[in-house]
């Protein structure tokens, strides 16, 4: 999903915005809070990065070969960093080869991580994310009808 906030913006406008030309104080109070919000969002994305490393160290590096490898160096070379917006994350791809495959099919401690990792991120990156997009369309939406009045 796409970043839906930027913090420094935030911090930014807090310093140089003048937030009484907002006449509407509820669309006020939703931009404030919007943006406040960044910090919890924050934390949910540092907590879910954390299991993930803590998975990987702990489990997945012990159960395979080669276990960061992609196609990085392909990726890279297929990108232009200067121009933003012309290159695609989605497209690089890693991978990992099993040690045991067999044995990796029964591993429950392995199953338990992958389980794991999937619903920290639908509680903590994804559950949010569609939270703050709700929100930012309903802001969205306050901010045409202020402009239209």
């Amino acid at each position: 999903m796409k970043r839906l906030f930027r913090r420094q913006i935030y911090l930014n406008l807090q310093l140089t915005f003048d937030w009484s030309i907002i006449s509407s104080k509820e669309l006020r109070q939703k931009l404030i809070g919007y943006y406040r919000t960044s910090d919890f969002t924050t934390k949910q994305r540092d907590i879910y990065t954390r299991e993930l490393l803590e998975a990987s160290r702990n489990v997945w590096n012990t159960r395979f070969d080669g276990f960061w490898e992609s196609n990085y160096e392909d990726w890279k070379e297929r990108n232009n960093y200067d121009s933003w917006g012309n290159f695609n994350p989605g497209d690089l791809i890693g991978y990992a080869r099993p040690l045991d495959f067999e044995k990796l099919k029964n591993d429950s401690e392995y199953h338990y991580s992958l389980i794991r990792i999937r619903n920290i991120s639908g509680w903590y990156r994804e559950i949010s994310m569609i939270n703050m997009q709700k929100k930012a369309e309903s802001i969205l939406g306050d901010i045409s009808k202020e402009l239209q009045d």
